[in-house]
Parts: C-alpha cells; sequence; structure tokens
C-alpha cells in the first residue's frame, strides 16, 4: 500500500477549520525563526504558511544573521517566546553548528512549543503527561491507526538520531512495546537489522540510500527524508525497488511531510487550549 499522506492531512486539516477553538486563534501567531535558510528550509516553511493561512493564523518569520551568538540568539528566542501574541513557535532547522541547538530548543516555552523540542516538552511527551506527539511521530501514529497496523511485539529499525525525526521515534516505538533499534549514520552494521525489521523509518537525510534488497517482503517503511536533488525533492528510500517489497510505503513527496504539517497544526490547538486554562 502506498500511502497518501496529502488525502489524510487534509482530513486532520478539515477537522481543525471546524474545531469550536479555531475562533479563538484567529489572528494569533506563529513564530518561526530562521538562520541561513536554504531552498528546503524555504520549502517547509510555505508548506507552514498555506495550512496556518487555512486556519486563520499569522506567520511572523524572524531571520537571524548566521554569526549571531549563542547568548544574544537564546535572549531573542526568550524575547519571541514572551510576547503575548504569540501562541506557538518554530526554530526551523538546521541551525548553525556554533548554536547549541537544545539551549536553543530550551528557550521556547513550554506550551508554546509546537514542535516539542524543548526537553520539558519532549520529556512530557516521553512520560505520556500530555497527548502531544511530535510531528513526525503524530503522523505516522495516525497513519498506523489509519490502516490499523499493529506494532506490538514487531521488530523496528529507526535510520538517523535527529531531534526531528530519529530521536522522537525511537522513544515512540519502544513505548508501542517494539523492539527497536537505531543507526545515526549509514553503514554496512545496518543490513542485519534491516532485513528482519518489521518497520523501518527513514530520517537520514541521504537520499535514495534504503534499497528493496536490504528488506525484507511485507516490511512497513515510513520515509521521512527529503532532500532537494536538481530541483526536485528526494527520500531516504529509493521508492522503485522498495514499493513493491512493502506492506506499506510512504512517498516522497505526499507522504508524511503533509502528515507532520497538519499534526504540527494540531498540537497548536492543544497547547492553545493548555495556555487558555493557565490564564
Amino acid at each position: 500500500m502506498i500511502a497518501d499522506g496529502k488525502k489524510l492531512s487534509e482530513e486532520i486539516i478539515a477537522k481543525l477549520v471546524k474545531n469550536p477553538e479555531k475562533k479563538k486563534l484567529s489572528g494569533k501567531k506563529i513564530a518561526i525563526v530562521i538562520v541561513d535558510p536554504t531552498e528546503e528550509v524555504w520549502h517547509f516553511i510555505r508548506q507552514k504558511q498555506r495550512v496556518g493561512e487555512k486556519l486563520g493564523l499569522v506567520f511572523e518569520i524572524f531571520d537571524f544573521k548566521k554569526e549571531t551568538g549563542i547568548e544574544e540568539f537564546i535572549n531573542q528566542i526568550r524575547a519571541i517566546g514572551a510576547k503575548p501574541e504569540i501562541i506557538g513557535m518554530i526554530i526551523q532547522l538546521p541551525l548553525p553548528e556554533h548554536l547549541d541547538t537544545q539551549k536553543v530548543f530550551n528557550a521556547i516555552p513550554a506550551l508554546k512549543d509546537i514542535d516539542l523540542l524543548s526537553e520539558e516538552a519532549f520529556h512530557s511527551f516521553f512520560l505520556n503527561k500530555e497527548e502531544i506527539l511530535p510531528p513526525v511521530v503524530g503522523a505516522i501514529d495516525y497513519l498506523v491507526k489509519t490502516v490499523g497496523l499493529r506494532l506490538e511485539d514487531k521488530s523496528a529499525v529507526v535510520l538517523g538520531a535527529g531531534k526531528l525525526v530519529g530521536i522522537p521515534s525511537l522513544a515512540w516505538l519502544a513505548k508501542k512495546s517494539v523492539s527497536v533499534c537505531s543507526f545515526g549514520v549509514w553503514s554496512e552494521n545496518v543490513f542485519p537489522f534491516l532485513v528482519n525489521a518489521d518497520i523501518v523509518v527513514a530520517g537520514l537525510g541521504e537520499p535514495g540510500i534504503l534499497k528493496g534488497e536490504s528488506l525484507k517482503i511485507g516490511v512497513c517503511v515510513f520515509d521521512v527524508g527529503y532532500t532537494m536533488v536538481g530541483g526536485k525533492p528526494k527520500g531516504d528510500v529509493d521508492f522503485e525497488s522498495v514499493k513493491d517489497k512493502a506492506s506499506l510505503i510512504t512517498p516522497v513527496p505526499g507522504g508524511i511531510g503533509p502528515l507532520t504539517v497538519a499534526v504540527l497544526f494540531e498540537n497548536v490547538f492543544k497547547l492553545h487550549k493548555l495556555q487558555e486554562n493557565q490564564k
């Protein structure tokens, strides 16, 4: 089965449009923080803007110079987060190497951290304190529930160890009683695990690196990679060689990407409600 992430994302967005909370969000702002953005970064920003506008949200982009120091940057993040009109914040990755990403994430107020990147927000997810999931995990979860995929006692491989994909996917799968291992980089050590995996989450950012020959028949493949190659988006999965072996596969584009954006805005609604409850 080739998952239609675009169609599923439209289902989520349609529910949000009809949500009574939408009236309270009209005119509220989402802050997007960028530093030296690439073509891929601008693509992700445009995706989010298109959905947010349907929900009556306003976007404010804070574009920082690459040479901005860590102390100044964190102070600016805190100042942005303190603005009452801003109800959600996005730190668009990647950041320059001299900026400690976790320190930056921790400067986001937990109730405005719609990506769940701060330690406080991630720990709440890990401990099941709130029904709010990191967007990529929420996208995979929605797809799993939609197709009725049973996760318990399955084996999984997570490719990538980033804050947006690898780390939250590993934590979520482990909580679902899945036997899971993670690889931060591609190497020959991956193959013995891949050939036996029931589930693969690919988020390395290495276009086409995962081939069908490395996978067993019936595997479920969630391709979260996204790299522009020759002006076209490519996932980590070599789609043509994998699609006939997989019982479920998400294409790039049109798979996990649009679903992730839809879940991000679900988080905006959920966190705004928590913000209102604390007033």
